[in-house]
């Protein structure tokens, strides 16, 4: 897939942005996981933004790849460096996409432009955790990893510390474990996208754990955005059994969303199953304004 990848400067900080796809103007503004970096938007198959005249662009969030780090852990100052992207290349209307932990940043970008927004696609995306009653619907232990991650944010930051280094080693290792229960097509496709998935992970890691520590306390707070202020149209893929973003938590956080227009629902897909086929990337793409 071509690609090139920039710098530009906010308020002094190095925000790293990555264009990707066909020679136009971008329209489609893509949000990372967590962790992850730019090069995530990589995961759609090769030539297949090209063959639909689309041009991605993609930043690192704050702490992550070559973005320099943001005091405080607010989410819409942590999106404003995309907004910032989107100024400088001249963006019109275009569409956003949050994949995991990038859903809410998604729709945070829909919020903070919501006269050029003009569709909000989620990606396996989490929901607002943040409020009351918000890990409910969460595995048991992952419920509680989120209360241990928010209880005691240094402690956190030490072991996400060590987590990274060991992603920056061997970050095949960790992809294999945590898929090591997924579906046999979600498998498959991570091992072979493993190369660039490796790729990805150690980017994201480039200054360390700082991103994904930063990112983990925003997801502690409550949502500071109204979801009913949204515009755009919001589309759903998601498969139905996914473990790390269960797909109840995001439907209830968009109770309020006035145009939820689009499910996909994969049955039986977890984390990774909006990826595994060209169509099911292609049905995601077709989304986005010509």
């Amino acid at each position: 897939m071509p690609w090139s990848d920039h710098t530009l400067r906010v308020g002094g900080r190095r925000v790293a942005y990555r264009l990707s796809g066909a020679d136009t103007r971008p329209a489609l503004l893509y949000f990372h996981g967590s962790p992850g970096a730019r090069t995530e938007v990589g995961d759609y198959e090769p030539g297949l933004l090209e063959e639909l005249g689309i041009c991605a662009v993609s930043a690192d969030r704050p702490g992550f790849g070559g973005t320099d780090p943001l005091d405080g852990s607010d989410l819409l100052a942590r999106a404003s460096d995309a907004v910032a992207v989107a100024g400088q290349l001249g963006l019109g209307q275009f569409a956003v996409q949050g994949t995991s932990g990038g859903g809410p940043y998604a729709l945070a970008c829909a919020v903070l432009m919501p006269h050029r927004v003009q569709a909000v696609i989620l990606t396996s995306a989490g929901g607002d955790i943040g409020g009351e009653g918000g890990l409910d619907g969460l595995p048991g232990n992952i419920a509680e990893g989120w209360r241990r991650t928010w209880r005691d944010p240094e402690a956190t930051r030490a072991r996400l510390e060590a987590a990274a280094a060991g992603l920056r080693t061997d970050p095949l290792t960790s992809l294999r474990e945590m898929t090591s229960t997924f579906p046999g097509d979600e498998r498959e496709w991570a091992e072979k996208n493993g190369a660039a998935l490796a790729k990805d992970t150690v980017e994201a890691m480039r200054q360390g754990a700082i991103g994904w520590w930063s990112d983990g306390q925003s997801f502690g707070q409550p949502w500071p955005f109204d979801v009913a202020e949204i515009r755009a149209p919001i589309h759903i893929f998601h498969g139905d059994s996914d473990s790390l973003a269960p797909l109840p938590v995001l439907r209830r956080s968009l109770t309020r969303a006035a145009r939820v227009t689009e499910e996909r629902i994969y049955p039986g897909g977890n984390h990774f199953s909006p990826w595994v086929t060209r169509k099911r990337q292609a049905a995601m793409l077709a989304l986005i304004p010509g």
